[in-house]
């Protein structure tokens, strides 16, 4: 079962230096996101391209296509050839807090663009539990080669079974979000969907396990935790 690190923003390389170094043996990715909530924040594919690079960490950056036109999205599918990324997961991403929306491309759209021009490059897409069954299925109909779960946690074991059963019969690799909450970033998650008490996350791993063919987990506010989760997982039965 894979184990991937969801990277909250840095502020300049060394904080950057400083997440990555305890996380890069434990984790078989790092996991970036774009601008969440559609603040500013670091350009995840340059992020990842300086993680790749100088640590050697695999990396899964995000593309908000709420931020890039037809063109940005061919030229950026034009250069991502030349780097080190094979991971990319394409989201449509909030109303950005300055600037305009743009609604050029779907991601399903961008997904085939994207593969064209890098045919050995995994695509993903971001799924929504909360959404109705027929929106699921026409998702995982597109063909992403995996799916970040969210919201799972909402619902009853068994629609996640549901979920697993379907996106393996197409050969989607299932990853759902494991957001945590702590002492340290309790206020910061308050009134987050979907998040999970560090109390009770060992016992929901433990059941969804055998579902799912890898954890991203994120724990933002609380870095340190990433690194303690990662080292008691593999001691989950």
């Amino acid at each position: 079962m894979e184990l991937i690190a969801e990277l909250d923003g840095s502020r300049d390389l060394r904080e950057l230096e400083e997440k990555v170094n305890p996380l890069k043996d434990l984790y078989d990715w790092i996991d970036l996101p774009d601008s969440p909530m559609g603040s500013p924040g670091p350009f995840s594919i340059l992020a990842g391209c300086i993680l790749e690079e100088r640590y050697g960490v695999k990396t899964i950056p995000h593309l908000r296509l709420a931020d890039l036109n037809m063109l940005a999205v061919k030229s950026i599918a034009k250069t991502l050839p030349l780097t080190r990324i094979k991971r990319l997961v394409l989201l449509r991403g909030d109303k950005p807090r300055s600037g305009s929306m743009v609604e050029d491309l779907a991601p399903e759209e961008a997904m085939a663009i994207f593969r064209r021009r890098n045919p050995g490059i995994e695509v993903g897409l971001l799924l929504s539990m909360r959404k109705p069954w027929n929106t699921i299925l026409e998702r995982l109909e597109a063909g992403p080669d995996f799916i970040l779960v969210l919201n799972h946690t909402m619902k009853p074991l068994e629609d996640l079974e549901k979920l697993s059963r379907e996106a393996r019969g197409r050969g989607i690799k299932v990853y759902p979000y494991i957001i945590v909450e702590t002492r340290r970033n309790k206020e910061l998650l308050k009134g987050v969907r979907g998040v999970i008490g560090d109390s009770m996350v060992y016992s929901y791993i433990s059941r969804i396990k055998g579902l799912v063919d890898g954890l991203l987990i994120s724990s933002p506010g609380d870095h340190e935790y990433l690194h303690y989760i990662a080292s008691q997982i593999s001691r989950i039965h």
